[in-house]
C-alpha cells in the first residue's frame, strides 16, 4: 500500500508539473527548465517508470523512466546553454529596423527592411517560444500596428489595422506561442491614453484586457509570465502622468495587482525564465522637463525585495538622445532589459561610455560584470531588445 501511495503521489506531482511538456522537448516542440525536469526525475528510481499521456487522445501515452527524464533534463541543459538569438531594434539613417545577433553580439543579420517591407520603423521585437516568429511594432506615418514575421524576415503579416493616428504597439508572445498581448490606443481620445489587448497569432480573437476606469493613463508594454497565467505591464494609472509602476493582471482580465510604488518604469520589463523575478528599467530623476537617467532594478514576482542591478552615474555627462531623430522618446541611461533563457544574465540597451550611443550590453547576474556586445558606427543606436524565453511550468504568484 505504501508503494502504491508513493507512486500515486509521484503521478500527481508529474501531472501538476505538466510532464508532457518535458517529453515533447525531446522532439523540440516544447521546453521545460532542466531543474524542474530533474526534480521530477529525482522522485523515481533509475528503472522505475510511469505511463504518461503525451497527446490529446486517450491512447497517446508513453512510458518514461527516471533515467529517461534525467536524459531529457540533460538535453534541455544543452539547448538552454545556446541561449538562442538576441533581437534588437536598431536605429540608423532616420529609421529603425529589427536585427538579430548571437548572444556574444556577433553574426549580425537584418530581419525587417524599410525598402522590402514598406515600414518607416520597426521596433519592440518579441520572439515566439519556438523561435520561428518575431512580433513587433510597425510604423507607417502616424499609425502603428502589430506585425509578425518569420525570424529569417520572410512572410510578413499585419495583425491589427489602425486608423490614422492610432497606435497598436509593443507585442508580447504567450509561452505557447498562440497569443500576443499588446498596447493599444484604439477607441481612446489620444495616443498617450492606452489599454492592453490580446490577439491570436493568426489575427483572431482580438479583445480588450485591462479594464476601463476613470482618468487618463497609459497601460504599457505587456509581458506574459513564463507560465502564461498572468501578464506584467507598466501603467501610470493612479500616478502623475508619465510615472509608471508595475502591475500584473490575469489573462482573463481579472485580479489586477499593483507591484511597485515609485518605480518610474518607463522603458520595458522582463520576467526571469522561472517566473520568480522581474527586471525593469527605472528612470531616476524623471520629471516633466527631464527624462532622468535609466538604471535597472530586480524585484521578486510579488513586488517585494527590490534591488539595484545597474547604476548610471558615470555617464551623466551625456545628454538625452532621440535614437530616431525627431521621434520620442528621448533616452538616457540603461533601458529595455531582457532576461537570458538560461537565467544567468540580462541583456540591455545602454549608452556607451565612450560615445554615448546606445549599444547592446549584457550583465552577468552572478558577477555583475557588464560586457558591451556591439560597437556601432556613428549615428547608430540599439533601442529595444528581446531574448527568447523558454516556457516554464508551475504557477506564477497569485
Amino acid at each position: 500500500m505504501a508503494s502504491s501511495t508513493r507512486r500515486r503521489e509521484r503521478m500527481l506531482q508529474l501531472e501538476s508539473l505538466e510532464p508532457r511538456r518535458a517529453l515533447a522537448s525531446v522532439a523540440g516542440l516544447l521546453d521545460t527548465p532542466p531543474p524542474v525536469v530533474r526534480s521530477v526525475a529525482d522522485t523515481f528510481g533509475a528503472d522505475e517508470s510511469v505511463s504518461l499521456q503525451v497527446g490529446d487522445a486517450p491512447q497517446a501515452t508513453q512510458d518514461v523512466s527516471g533515467t529517461g527524464i534525467r536524459a531529457i533534463a540533460s538535453s534541455l541543459d544543452q539547448r538552454q546553454a545556446k541561449n538562442g538569438e538576441i533581437y534588437a531594434a536598431v536605429s540608423e539613417s532616420g529609421s529603425s529596423q529589427i536585427w538579430a545577433f548571437t548572444p556574444d553580439g556577433s553574426n549580425r543579420r537584418q530581419v525587417t527592411s524599410k525598402e522590402r517591407d514598406g515600414l518607416d520603423r520597426a521596433s519592440h521585437p518579441s520572439v515566439s517560444p519556438d523561435e520561428m516568429l518575431i512580433a513587433f511594432s510597425g510604423y507607417i506615418g502616424k499609425t502603428a500596428d502589430i506585425y509578425v514575421v518569420n525570424t529569417d524576415g520572410t512572410n510578413l503579416r499585419k495583425l491589427t489595422s489602425s486608423k490614422e493616428g492610432q497606435y497598436q504597439v509593443i507585442p508580447g508572445f504567450s509561452p505557447d506561442g498562440r497569443l500576443i498581448a499588446y498596447e493599444s490606443s484604439r477607441g481612446e481620445p489620444s495616443t498617450d491614453i492606452t489599454h492592453l489587448r490580446i490577439i491570436g497569432v493568426d489575427g483572431s480573437g482580438d479583445r480588450r484586457l485591462t479594464p476601463r476606469t476613470h482618468g487618463a493613463y497609459e497601460d504599457a508594454g505587456p509581458k506574459f509570465s513564463p507560465r502564461g497565467d498572468v501578464i506584467l505591464f507598466a501603467s501610470d494609472r493612479n500616478n502623475a502622468r508619465g510615472h509608471h509602476d508595475l502591475y500584473t493582471i490575469k489573462v482573463d482580465g481579472s485580479n489586477l495587482k499593483r507591484l511597485t510604488y515609485g518605480a518610474n518604469n518607463a522603458y520595458s520589463r522582463s520576467w526571469s525564465p522561472d517566473g520568480r523575478r522581474i527586471v525593469f528599467n527605472s528612470q531616476v530623476g524623471l520629471n516633466a522637463r527631464d527624462p532622468g537617467y535609466g538604471e535597472l532594478r530586480i524585484i521578486d514576482a510579488d513586488g517585494r525585495h527590490q534591488r539595484t542591478l545597474t547604476r548610471f552615474t558615470r555617464n551623466l555627462r551625456f545628454k538625452p538622445i532621440n535614437p530616431v531623430p525627431g521621434k520620442p522618446p528621448a533616452l538616457r541611461g540603461d533601458v529595455t532589459p531582457a532576461w537570458s533563457p538560461d537565467g544567468k544574465s540580462v541583456v540591455l540597451c545602454g549608452q556607451s561610455k565612450r560615445t554615448g550611443q546606445y549599444e547592446l550590453f549584457t550583465i552577468d547576474l552572478a558577477t555583475k560584470r557588464r560586457t558591451q556586445l556591439t560597437h556601432s558606427a556613428p549615428g547608430t543606436n540599439h533601442v529595444s531588445v528581446a531574448w527568447s524565453v523558454l516556457p516554464t511550468v508551475g504557477l506564477s504568484p497569485a
